[in-house]
This record gives C-alpha cells, sequence and structure tokens, in this order.
C-alpha cells in the first residue's frame, strides 16, 4: 500500500501547522486558543488551577468565559475560570508589559462578587517572572482573600506540552497543537530577522554593592541584558548582538 501524503494546508502563503494558526497570531488570538484548550481539555485545566491554588481540590463544574463584560467595572476581562469553588480572572498580554493596577483593580469586586472559596487574579505575560511584574506592580496589593498570581506564556506551554502525553487521543492531539501554536506565537524573536544590534560597553560600575562592569558581564560572564521598555531599546529580542 502506498501511503498517501499529506496535503498542505496555506494561509495567505504560509503553511498552517495547528488549527489554532487559524485565528492568527495576535493577542486575543492567543487567549481565545488558550480559552478552547482550557474548555476542551479537563487536564490543561486541572493543572493550570492547580499550579496556581494547589491546596484547592478541583470540583466542576467549570466555565470558561472568554471577553466576559461587565457593566459594574465597563471592562472586558480575557479569561475567566470559574468552578463551584474558584473564581479565576487572567489578563493576558503578549508583550513583556503585564496590565495597569488600575486595569487589575476593577476586577477585583468580580472576583468578591460570587464568594468563591479560591480568588485568584492571573498576570499572564511573556515574562513569568514573580518578582519582576509584582516590581513593576508595585502600587497594586488585591485585598484579601484575592491571591495574585504571575504566569508566563511559557508555562502555559510547558503545561500543554506535559498534557499532550496523557488523557484520550483527542485530548494529547489538542494539547500538543496548542502547546506548538503557543510556542510559535509567544516567541517574540523575529526568526526571518539578521540585523544586528551594536551596543557599546563601558567601564562604569552599576553601584557601590554591585562593582561589575558592563565589560564584565559580556567577556567574564557571558552575559548580557536591557530593559523591556524604553524608547531606545528593541522590543523584539534581538537574533544577534555585536558589542564594541
Amino acid at each position: 500500500m502506498i501511503p498517501l501524503a499529506m496535503t498542505e494546508l496555506l494561509l495567505h502563503g504560509t503553511p498552517v501547522g495547528t488549527v489554532f494558526d487559524l485565528l492568527g497570531h495576535e493577542e486575543n488570538d492567543m487567549t481565545f486558543a488558550l480559552g478552547w484548550g482550557l474548555a476542551h481539555n479537563d487536564r490543561i485545566l486541572r493543572g493550570l488551577l492547580a499550579s496556581m491554588a494547589p491546596e484547592v481540590p478541583f470540583e466542576p463544574p467549570a466555565v470558561v468565559r472568554l471577553q466576559e463584560y461587565d457593566p459594574a467595572d465597563r471592562g472586558f476581562t480575557d479569561i475567566q475560570i470559574v468552578t463551584a469553588n474558584t473564581h479565576l480572572v487572567i489578563e493576558a498580554k503578549r508583550g513583556w508589559d503585564p496590565p495597569s493596577a488600575a486595569q487589575l483593580r476593577r476586577y477585583e469586586a468580580r472576583l468578591g462578587s460570587d464568594g468563591k472559596a479560591a480568588q485568584l487574579l492571573a498576570i499572564l505575560t511573556q515574562n513569568g517572572t514573580e518578582q519582576i511584574v509584582r516590581h513593576q506592580l508595585a502600587d497594586w496589593d488585591p485585598p484579601s482573600p484575592i491571591r495574585p498570581c504571575v504566569l508566563g506564556w511559557s508555562d502555559v506551554v510547558a503545561l500543554a506540552r506535559r498534557e499532550s502525553h496523557s488523557g484520550s487521543l483527542a485530548q494529547r492531539k489538542l494539547a500538543a497543537e496548542l502547546a506548538m501554536y503557543l510556542q510559535g506565537v509567544a516567541d517574540m524573536r523575529d526568526t526571518d530577522s539578521n540585523s544586528v544590534f551594536v551596543v557599546s560597553l563601558g567601564t562604569w560600575s552599576f553601584g557601590p554593592t554591585w562593582k561589575v562592569t558592563a565589560i564584565q558581564i559580556v567577556e567574564e560572564h557571558s552575559r548580557y541584558f536591557f530593559p523591556a521598555s524604553g524608547k531606545n531599546w528593541p522590543k523584539t529580542p534581538p537574533n544577534y548582538v555585536a558589542f564594541r
């Protein structure tokens, strides 16, 4: 028997690797894809909730709400997950910057309105480092019992990839395609760019307690970093960096 060749699917001339790629690669497309995955793969849903509130048992039924509008706060939440004992609001950003403290405060009343045992407000960005995101939102301190959480898109990809090895065939396929899609979309690099970001290194130290210089960081530690925001710094991480 001669195996049949797979038919290639192109969208605007670009190969479509997963069904989620049909949505697009914008911020809302990513949250819609994640919402679909959470609603159709119970293991991903349970894993996501457990990563933020491991001590709270999962109690169905569960509802995943996308772009939910509330006239009280006049805002749209990206994703809401409501179970018998948990209410989770996820504010998702495709880039590095988190939502503003003012935006997060608007959703605090939603969490307290139904009196769930676990009330979670999660920030999902490219940067999933808790300390950095909390530093950026230093003036936001939600009232108890609301629990702030920080997630990175890489955390979601790792969760979906892990669940692609368990469950039914349909669940494994969905988890694998979600992981593949989010991995490609959340990667902020422009893989087709050959541009070089040229940096001038100085001999000045970073302060009295951290006396290492910019040259030493590169030459002795093989590292380099720059701010995630600011008009003179690239928003997309460069593939190539040159030093002088």
